[in-house]
């Protein structure tokens, strides 16, 4: 999943986002000790068949776990992953919550978009999202990847980076992206997590 930077953090942070004044009040109305519980779990299971020593097996089973009980949890109560104050609207995989993707789709399929973008107007099969290369990442465990060893990298380096995230997005939240950007180990650390936070 694009914008998962850090597993772990990303678990804890779905409770964080769903159940605490972080962006908005809490907006789940569930037993929040049930889903704390959940999270810790998760977290207990990744770093067991993950970070301690990877189990192709038990990160599967763990990834099955923590995304049918924390993110299905949520897609319950028909909230927008992307917008957490807003209800999703459309389906979910298709539209990602939003009916303006068809319009966008719709745009993008025309002659004269496509002749301006100097698209081969054979190559009519725009979609938002590929499900077969999707399936392709996760059977490779790509989604249990964590990058943040290689941004630490580019940062020795001297590359500048950027992360973005929207203040009110579930799925890939700025409370995940804080804890793992605030506990990254490279020769910068300290100065950067000395730094005031601003929007």
């Amino acid at each position: 999943m694009n914008g998962w930077t850090e597993r772990g953090t990303m678990f804890s942070s779905f409770y964080d986002m769903a159940c605490m004044p972080t962006s908005l009040p809490p907006v789940l109305g569930i037993n929040l000790q049930y889903m704390k519980q959940k999270v810790l779990r998760c977290l207990k299971w990744h770093k067991e068949s993950y970070i301690d020593h990877f189990d192709s097996m038990n990160c599967r089973a763990t990834t099955n776990f923590c995304e049918s009980e924390l993110e299905a949890l949520y897609e319950a109560f028909g909230l927008n992953m992307f917008d957490i104050s807003e209800p999703c609207e459309g389906l979910r995989r298709e539209m990602f919550c939003y009916y303006i993707v068809i319009d966008i789709i719709s745009y993008l399929l025309q002659p004269s978009t496509c002749d301006l973008l100097g698209i081969d107007p054979a190559a009519q099969n725009f979609s938002t999202v590929s499900w077969p290369i999707n399936s392709a990442f996760d059977a490779a465990f790509d989604v249990l990847r964590d990058s943040h060893e290689h941004i630490a990298a580019l940062l020795e380096s001297s590359v500048r980076i950027l992360i973005y995230v929207g203040t009110y997005d579930w799925g890939c939240n700025w409370v995940g992206n804080e804890q793992w950007m605030l506990a990254l180990v490279w020769s910068g650390c300290e100065a950067f997590v000395g730094t005031e936070f601003r929007e």
